[in-house]
């Protein structure tokens, strides 16, 4: 319990140093923020730098080439340029997803306008409640709950096995009984099927999947699991996770390429 404990102390610590560098939210806020516009902005224009310069070698595939492999043979200058150019392009679309929907974090004014643009609420699954059933008058002498029959008739209508199922309670005895499943395969949405029953009659009253759900409220639903790239399964996690590693490189092969630069001039 006590290793519990530490661990849970360390990974607030290291959400408050990620959040707010450990400061003040009123400040750490917009310094995160103003470094994250920064990041995006560092990430754009090397996406630029990336491309050929000239025109006329756009149809040159040897040209694109340089862009997509690394020369292994050349000097640790040559490979060391190559490893930021390259995987620096390969890991751009994950460190712009992370960037830009970390800003919803510091920015009110970004947060608001990304919920105008998607047309729903942001990490809506914090919303979900319970409803209120009709006919639910003449049955509140029982207060038994049926749980075996409610998550057999859940798995028939959401068959997917390899899943985590939780279960929200009724707050009254005219409320139902909300249960939300979501899938844990290596490739899917790191999102709910939200299913509501009678808890009285155990008869379904509700049923909200996620596939048919708009683009919009999709992406609104996803919007943590994009940030911290789960939002796929475990697949976008290894994908995020090499990208990170990339992006924490990429400042010092950059650094490096810096220096040679200045040696020249």
């Amino acid at each position: 319990m006590i290793a519990v404990g530490k661990t849970k102390t360390f990974m607030h610590t290291m959400e408050e140093l990620h959040r707010y560098l450990l400061l003040d939210s009123k400040w750490g806020r917009p310094i995160v923020g103003v470094s994250t516009i920064i990041f995006v902005f560092m990430c754009l224009s090397g996406l630029i730098l990336w491309f050929p310069k000239k025109l006329k070698k756009f149809r040159n595939w040897k040209v694109w080439k340089q862009g997509f492999t690394i020369k292994t043979k050349g000097s640790w200058k040559r490979i060391n340029y190559d490893f930021h150019n390259t995987f620096g392009f390969y890991a751009l679309l994950p460190m712009l997803l992370m960037g830009l929907t970390g800003l919803l974090w510091s920015f009110t004014w970004y947060y608001d306008g990304l919920e105008r643009v998607l047309g729903d609420k942001l990490g809506k699954s914090r919303f979900d409640k319970t409803i209120t059933i009709d006919d639910s008058s003449e049955y509140q002498d029982k207060a038994i709950l049926d749980f075996n029959t409610l998550l057999k008739k859940t798995d028939s209508i959401l068959p997917y096995s390899n899943a985590a199922t939780r279960v929200t309670l009724p707050l009254s005895l005219d409320q139902s009984i909300m249960i939300r499943k979501i899938s844990n395969e290596f490739l899917a949405f790191n999102a709910a099927d939200k299913l509501q029953f009678n808890p009285h009659t155990n008869n379904l009253v509700s049923a909200i999947y996620f596939k048919d759900e708009s683009i919009g409220s999709k992406i609104a639903g996803l919007i943590r699991g994009i940030h911290v790239g789960d939002f796929a399964g475990l697949t976008t996690k290894i994908i995020y996770f090499i990208c990170c590693l990339i992006a924490t490189s990429l400042p010092i092969t950059g650094t490096l390429i810096w220096i040679n630069k200045m040696k020249k001039k």
